[in-house]
């Protein structure tokens, strides 16, 4: 068995900048450059993605029984309906008048108010609406 000597090579060593050399700002406007394309192109694929009715949640319109009995206070005229209520087809009540006209209560947004021509709802009493509202479907 015969021992070989193997020579250690030495590799030059890199001449590496000194601190004061080294363009530190060039480095962070390069960083902060390339940062920004890289968002952007984030940006250009999320714009792309489809949304809305694509994504097979179209608004189906749904009749609705509301019990609105636990907002009856003997003090309030205004009542919080759904989110996505279209129309109010129909007010009872268990005190006189019983079913309200059309011309009885108003409907703003998802707010049913109401008229002077029906008064306050005693507290005790039950409320229920019909409504039209919209079902994500």
């Amino acid at each position: 068995m015969s021992w070989r000597k193997i020579s250690l090579i030495k590799i030059p060593e890199e001449k590496l900048p000194k601190a004061k050399e080294f363009d530190f700002e060039a480095l962070k406007t390069e960083i902060k450059d390339t940062l920004k394309n890289e968002i952007e192109k984030v940006r250009n694929v999320l714009s792309n993605i489809p949304r809305g009715k694509g994504m097979g949640r179209a608004k189906v319109p749904i009749i609705k029984r509301i019990n609105l009995t636990s907002q009856v206070d003997g003090v309030t005229t205004t009542y919080t309906l759904p989110q996505d209520t279209v129309d109010v087809l129909g007010v009872w009540s268990s005190q006189f008048p019983i079913s309200f006209d059309s011309a009885d209560f108003t409907l703003s947004g998802n707010t049913l108010t109401l008229t002077s021509q029906v008064g306050v709802i005693q507290s005790g009493q039950t409320l229920f609406a019909i409504i039209e509202t919209l079902f994500y479907g």
